[in-house]
């Protein structure tokens, strides 16, 4: 996978918090609506269908790890 630029990180940040936001117990929002897929680190669409309590796990990892990268880059 090639390096995100800090734009594409930040972009991709904003989507996940966003997420998460709606419903601390799934980055997929409330339970009952209608999730939307996104593109995932890999370049596929994810869905609801897709989603477990372990992939939580790896995505919080991943935002942690994009959080620093804009810290000790930033300006």
């Amino acid at each position: 996978m090639r390096e995100m630029t800090n734009q594409e990180l930040s972009k991709w940040l904003a989507i996940h918090i966003m997420k998460w936001s709606e419903d601390p117990l799934s980055p997929w929002g409330q339970s009952g609506d209608k999730a939307p897929s996104y593109v995932s680190e890999e370049g596929g669409m994810i869905s609801q269908a897709d989603w477990n309590p372990l992939s939580n796990i790896k995505h919080a990892v991943m935002v942690m790890r994009a959080l620093r990268k804009l810290w000790r880059e930033r300006k």
